[in-house]
């Protein structure tokens, strides 16, 4: 008499579980490995070596507020109609509005400010200490110095 066929086998435990991170059930994500597998497919979630694009230390410093040249003396077309400036738009001024732009007055037409291209991460680009010189800082202080002595010496 002939046995009857064995059952199929169940599939074997090295198929991959889609609901567990291969980061997760290999090892932490904290551990640094210089030979990390190719065909991780969790890569975009692990924890990427950040550039140095965002870091200001590395980076060319941008002069805020430069300006191009002279003023100039009559409103150009094309021109921001608050301030007069050729390197931005009216809803873009960061001047103070005023009641008669210069488009309508043609007076105090402001420089055109240097646009740059700025390839830095969202934190460097709004720091407020870009450009920071500690020796124009030492001037501010000599000369709050200077006006404390001067009021000392005026109270006697």
């Amino acid at each position: 008499m002939r046995q009857p066929p064995k059952p199929a086998e169940p599939p074997k435990s090295n198929e991959r579980n889609e609901y567990i991170p291969s980061f997760i059930a290999k090892k932490p994500f904290y551990i640094d490995d210089a030979t990390a597998s190719q065909d991780d497919y969790l890569k975009h979630q692990r924890l990427q070596n950040e550039h140095e694009t965002d870091s200001l230390a590395t980076q060319k410093w941008y002069d805020r507020g430069a300006k191009t040249g002279t003023k100039a003396t009559k409103y150009r077309k094309g021109a921001c109609e608050n301030c007069g400036s050729m390197s931005h738009k009216g809803k873009d001024c960061l001047q103070r509005k005023r009641k008669q732009g210069a488009k309508w007055t043609g007076k105090d037409i402001a420089a055109d400010e240097v646009v740059g291209d700025v390839k830095l991460g969202w934190d460097a680009k709004r720091d407020r200490w870009n450009g920071f010189e500690a020796g124009e800082y030492g001037e501010v202080v000599e000369e709050y110095n200077a006006l404390e002595a001067m009021k000392k010496q005026a109270n006697g």
